[in-house]
């Protein structure tokens, strides 16, 4: 690897708009003022434990008791990285419900002085609640390194728990392969599929196990305490499962590394009044992001910018491995930079630069030469975004703009590698077309769409003409006092009503690059329906989308640029204003490109 580019790639990487010193963060006192708290029946407010390859949602007894009542909510579910069928690789699968067996007549109203907690500290569920004349106390975890959900239940009503298969299939069929005195395994084989996997339960105290009807299983305690643990796995298990109080042990030790060796902002030191809630948001963002195996992989960029780019080499491999043989998407090269920036080594270059070329490769096949005007044009099949036409668009200034950072990001990883620059790549970059603006210096949706600020379907959907500067750094192909023009344009006249969580943190990263801080944080806090944040974190977009993790990734993302800036920002705190309101302290943040 060239020693002056792997010298150069780690100043950049130590590089920010540093904090003046300040004292460290209180980063317990940080993450345990968020914690999520439930007083009443809320099908939207469920809450989660999980390691990032499983997760278990529940409902408001601290298990999945009411899986239909939350089903129109946020619903419960267990769910792994290898839950896919093997005839739709897309689709996820339930791996099972595991509740409280109150009885088939007890409903979510039936219960009373709910107080339940979600511990982000150490990654548990506290619950309690009254039903009938019968206080429960429900204690959930997940373990950090196994499919397995742990909890300990204390009541006198001695009410057990349930397993329950295929709640909306009855052709499921479940098997038992194994049986003693304190566990037992079951084989689950999904109808209509060849998809066959294995649930083991485990109890430290003693109780009995029953099928109560077909798929579906009781586990009754004999005294008021049920410790468990329930591990799903693809191969029949051997080893035994760990007790409560172990799960739970390393649990607390791996949530606690989570929060102590990441980044971290505080928002305690604000006095405006929307910094609280915006605390809220990035500490709930960061623990869903941490814990969901379905986190797709563009919505955890954000890793390498909050000291977790051991995280995003393990979201990279995977998808480089998962889609070796098809066309790689082009916000790979964006994710890649990050991950480099953020931990330069001759190995990352190895195993990462074969993606990036085959990434360029792929975007210039969208350009083509105008030899009229001595220039590339750009055409999109189907563009960023949502609201505009089809395959008959003409350089969009976001695409433009990506496709200038990718081949010149492209170019910075061949010499990484010790290899020549591309004279193609640098021609296209010397010749590729300016993104059209108006007579009155506002910025057309592409160089096609004319009539961009008299049609109304170009102020609709994603706000893309204002991503060619944000996420992407300023260059050569844009002006900042148009691009500020437009911003403050769509302020005014786009249809907000139609955008979605993670349009805000676009518009907030083209404030703040813009020298427009004000704009930046009402862009985050816009009161809209699409930029709702749930008492669980899950950033809610309308009914259809409830618990995305899309605007959770993007705010990150955001609220990095907005602390520790870009490269050469020469500013602290560039996307906050200089009012004296917002004295926002951060550690580990890193800067973006």
């Amino acid at each position: 690897m060239n020693t002056k580019a792997f010298l150069w790639a780690t100043l950049l990487a130590l590089s920010s708009c540093s904090m003046p010193q300040q004292p460290g963060i209180d980063r317990h006192a940080l993450v345990i003022r968020n914690n999520p708290h439930v007083t009443l029946v809320d099908t939207l407010a469920s809450l989660s434990v999980g390691n990032g390859r499983f997760a278990f949602t529940a409902d408001v007894t601290g298990l999945q008791t009411f899986p239909d009542s939350y089903k129109n909510g946020i619903p419960t579910g267990t769910l792994s990285k290898w839950g896919h069928y093997r005839s739709d690789l897309s689709r996820p699968f339930d791996l099972g419900v595991v509740g409280l067996e109150l009885g088939r007549e007890v409903t979510p109203a039936d219960l009373t002085d709910i107080r339940q907690t979600l511990d982000l500290w150490n990654g548990r569920i506290n619950s309690r609640f009254v039903c009938g004349d019968t206080m429960f106390s429900v204690l959930t975890t997940c373990h950090p390194e196994l499919d397995l959900v742990s909890a300990a239940v204390v009541s006198k009503s001695r009410a057990g728990i349930n397993l329950r298969f295929g709640l909306s299939d009855s052709l499921h069929t479940v098997e038992v392969v194994h049986f003693d005195v304190h566990s037992a395994t079951l084989k689950h084989t999904l109808s209509g599929d060849t998809t066959v996997y294995y649930v083991t339960l485990g109890w430290e105290d003693e109780a009995t196990l029953s099928a109560k009807e077909k798929n579906y299983f009781v586990l009754t305690p004999k005294s008021d305490t049920l410790r468990f643990a329930c591990l799903f796995s693809v191969a029949e298990p051997k080893q035994t499962l760990p007790a409560f109080h172990e799960t739970d042990s390393v649990a607390t030790t791996y949530r606690h590394s989570f929060w102590e060796e990441g980044a971290a902002v505080d928002f305690s030191h604000c006095t405006d009044p929307r910094a609280r809630e915006l605390e809220r948001r990035v500490v709930l963002s960061r623990y869903l992001l941490s814990i969901r195996p379905d986190a797709q992989w563009h919505e955890q960029a954000w890793l390498g910018l909050w000291g977790h780019e051991a995280m995003l080499d393990t979201v990279l491999h995977r998808y480089k491995e998962a889609n070796d043989t098809v066309t790689p998407h082009p916000y790979l090269i964006y994710m890649v930079e990050l991950f480099y920036r953020a931990r330069p080594s001759a190995n990352a270059v190895t195993r990462y630069a074969p993606l990036v070329e085959r990434v360029v490769d792929s975007l210039c096949l969208q350009a083509s030469y105008d030899g009229v005007r001595d220039r590339y044009l750009l055409k999109r099949e189907v563009p960023a975004q949502d609201s505009l036409p089809a395959y008959t668009l003409t350089n969009p200034p976001f695409e433009l703009s990506y496709l200038r950072f990718a081949l010149q990001t492209a170019q910075q990883w061949r010499e990484r590698g010790e290899l020549l620059r591309r004279s193609e790549w640098d021609r296209l970059v010397s010749k590729l077309s300016m993104p059209a603006y108006t007579d009155y210096g506002l910025y057309l949706a592409a160089e096609s769409a004319v009539d961009t600020y008299h049609n109304p379907r170009y102020a609709d959907g994603h706000p893309m003409i204002l991503a060619a500067v944000g996420l992407l750094p300023m260059s050569e192909l844009i002006r900042a006092d148009y691009m500020r023009n437009t911003l403050l344009w769509a302020w005014d006249n786009w249809n907000w009503s139609e955008t979605q969580g993670w349009n805000y943190s676009l518009v907030a990263m083209n404030a703040a690059r813009l020298n427009e801080p004000e704009h930046a944080v009402a862009a985050l806090m816009m009161r809209r329906l699409g930029n709702i944040y749930l008492n669980n974190g899950y950033n809610y977009h309308n009914h259809n989308l409830r618990n995305g993790l899309s605007g959770n990734g993007a705010l990150l993302v955001a609220v990095a640029l907005m602390c520790a800036g870009w490269d050469d920002c020469g500013v602290v705190n560039p996307g906050f204003p200089k009012n004296g309101t917002w004295d926002v302290r951060w550690e580990g943040l890193k800067p973006l490109p």
